[in-house]
């Protein structure tokens, strides 16, 4: 089953669309300067897998990463931005974790690793991509 949690409170995740906004008749209703009426769409399917589509202009980020027009998978761990308000998404299908590692935190990992005569490359913030391990 995969939920979305917030403030200790667990909101199952449906197949099919659902909604999270400022609309009491969203999946899950938010409160705050920045939420749209209807914010994010969460499209859930029957094997447990979920995506997020932005329904409008307000940002929202993952882990970080702002969202942009295309849907995105969600993943165990994956942390939801909303207008201040932080959202976990739990499938307890998975046992692996995502961490979130900073572009500073990973230049000093850089550092740590053995020196290479191949040229070194720079991570950079930039990408928005995410680093999975399963």
């Amino acid at each position: 089953m995969s939920f979305l949690e917030i403030d200790g409170n667990r909101h199952s995740i449906p197949p099919g669309e659902s909604s999270i906004g400022s609309d009491p008749s969203n999946l899950i209703a938010l409160t705050g300067a920045g939420i749209a009426a209807r914010h994010l769409m969460i499209q859930g399917t029957d094997d447990g897998q979920v995506s997020v589509i932005k329904a409008g202009d307000a940002p929202t980020f993952i882990n970080g990463v702002a969202l942009g027009p295309q849907p995105a998978p969600l993943l165990h761990g994956d942390k939801i931005e909303i207008g201040g308000h932080e959202l976990l998404f739990v499938d307890e299908r998975r046992s692996g974790s995502t961490q979130f590692v900073s572009a500073e935190d990973l230049a000093k990992l850089q550092g740590l690793a053995a020196p290479s005569s191949r040229k070194k490359k720079v991570a950079t913030a930039a990408t928005g991509g995410r680093l999975v391990s399963l």
